[in-house]
């Protein structure tokens, strides 16, 4: 069990990254939720409205929801609300933030690889579909090194995070007592 603080909230010595780490969190995942639910339902509805489309022709395979992209969709929304209870939780200077927290970094790391992996994945079938549709609007640019440089920086970005939670909750504020004080307080 978690043991519970006691503390006045008005103590001007509380440190303040719990606040900071909080919002951080709080505001990092309420923008991937936006991104997961928005992503999921574009490339759900993108084959509806591109078939009205005068001369779209057939569509490429990365316009098509697939199940992996699906299941990765749908893990990323909920970690998103798993980071912002933890978010919350740290926030209000709960010591259940921190096993949250490094829930969220062990388990989303894996997540923006396997994306990595199926994005990469992905590009290499759009690029091969554009060879053997090159008439189609669609396999201009194909081959452009761009997706490539996107997918590599999204994984970057998604992954400095829960990095940053490891290493900060992980090695650096693994007490229970550091939401409170800025020195460890000892328990007998």
């Amino acid at each position: 069990p978690i043991p519970a603080l006691s503390f006045d909230p008005s103590d001007p010595m509380l440190p303040g990254w719990p606040k900071v780490v909080g919002m951080t969190s709080i505001i990092w995942g309420a923008l991937g939720l936006l991104c997961n639910l928005g992503g999921i339902g574009c490339m759900a509805l993108v084959p509806m409205f591109m078939a009205s489309a005068p001369d779209a022709g057939e569509l490429p395979p990365t316009m098509r929801l697939d199940p992996i992209q699906l299941a990765l969709g749908v893990a990323g929304t909920a970690m998103t609300i798993f980071l912002i209870v933890a978010g919350v939780a740290t926030r209000r200077r709960r010591p259940v933030g921190q096993p949250l927290h490094l829930a969220y970094a062990a388990i989303s790391l894996p997540l923006v690889i396997a994306g990595t992996i199926h994005a990469v994945q992905k590009n290499a079938t759009m690029v091969q579909w554009a060879q053997d549709n090159p008439a189609s609007p669609f396999a201009k640019g194909a081959d452009s090194p761009m997706a490539l440089i996107i997918t590599a920086a999204m994984g970057i970005l998604f992954t400095a995070y829960p990095v940053f939670l490891l290493i900060w909750f992980g090695a650096v504020k693994r007490h229970a007592t550091d939401l409170v004080a800025s020195v460890p307080i000892s328990t007998p």
